[in-house]
């Protein structure tokens, strides 16, 4: 089994995740459904980028991989990009993605000689969890405060200056205030993760020799998704790591590739995934098993042919699950 899908819905409050000048948090419109059945759309919801949330999936695979199995620039986190060929060799893909795990999954653009390898893994935007609830209670779905923060200078005197090597007015300077937004709500985002290409070349029509390297990518590569749960997944993450509360996470393990998840921004996200999946492993004939971890509400667990719903109880358990079947 070797198609993964994944949701995240969490309570995020004081983050600055996407964070695109010193006074704005990027904002987008999106469109859903009110109470009453009619389709309303929000101008202004505050959101987190899925170019954000994928380049904090690669961080954390380079944290927990093998450096030696990264190359020099995924090690200093600079991805998309690869290193330059010496001798002026274009390298094929097979060469590229045998010495570095960040290619391989996340994908690269070379430029010249032009080549490209999609990436393994998807992402969705992380989208506010729009309802007429908390738009009536709040008049946003994802209420936003700009806040002025100081640089504190310990000392502002001729002595400190001449010590710094500066003017007093520019040591005064360097304390002046900026301005810096926070937002909360509630968010969810969905991911695919392709397993089974990784290691395998498409220009090329190979596979890296080293089935054990191939392993190690695929477990680092589940294992990545833990740590965004809980928000860490964007800007200034230094100074407002976000307060997060998740509620719910669904995990779906496939051995035949798989649609991707209904996002949590839509009602009853966890039901109608239920039956996405069900009914694609009847088309298919793929054996799917959805691991649900919830503190809002309680599931059934289904157990059928071709389809399998699982209640885990631990936020994370989902992933292990899906480690124990890669390791079987």
């Amino acid at each position: 089994m070797m198609y993964i899908g994944v949701t995240v819905k969490t309570l995020l409050n004081m983050h600055d995740l996407n964070n695109e000048r010193a006074e704005e948090i990027r904002r987008v419109p999106i469109i859903y459904r009110k109470k009453d059945g009619k389709w309303e759309i929000f101008e202004e919801a505050v959101a987190i980028s899925g170019l954000m949330v994928k380049r904090w999936h690669f961080a954390n695979m380079v944290e927990l991989g093998d450096k030696d199995d990264f190359c020099r620039l995924c090690r200093n986190l600079e991805a998309i990009r690869i290193p330059s060929e010496k001798g002026g060799t274009a390298r094929s893909e097979i060469d590229i993605i045998e010495g570095c795990a960040g290619e391989d999954i996340h994908g690269f653009l070379r430029a010249d000689p032009m080549l490209r390898r999609e990436s393994l893994i998807k992402f969705s935007w992380m989208l506010p969890l729009l309802n007429d609830d908390i738009i009536e209670t709040f008049g946003l779905p994802t209420p936003f405060r700009v806040v002025q923060h100081t640089r504190n200078i310990r000392e502002i005197t001729d002595k400190a200056a001449n010590r710094m090597n500066v003017s007093k007015e520019e040591l005064r300077g360097w304390q002046m205030p900026y301005p810096r937004s926070y937002a909360a709500g509630l968010y969810g985002f969905v991911s695919l993760l392709d397993l089974e290409h990784v290691g395998y070349s498409f220009t090329d029509q190979s596979t890296i020799q080293d089935e054990s390297k191939r392993m190690n990518r695929r477990r680092i590569a589940v294992q990545a998704y833990i740590p965004l749960i809980t928000g860490a997944c964007g800007a200034s993450l230094a100074r407002a790591l976000p307060v997060a509360d998740i509620l719910e996470i669904i995990t779906v393990l496939s051995n035949k590739p798989i649609p991707a998840p209904i996002h949590p921004l839509y009602p009853d996200y966890v039901e109608e995934n239920t039956k996405l999946y069900q009914s694609v492993s009847e088309a298919m004939h793929s054996n799917t098993i959805m691991y649900v971890w919830s503190k809002e509400k309680e599931y059934e667990e289904i157990e059928k042919e071709n389809f399998k719903l699982k209640v885990v109880e631990k936020p994370a358990e989902g992933f292990a699950e899906i480690i124990r079947h890669l390791e079987s």
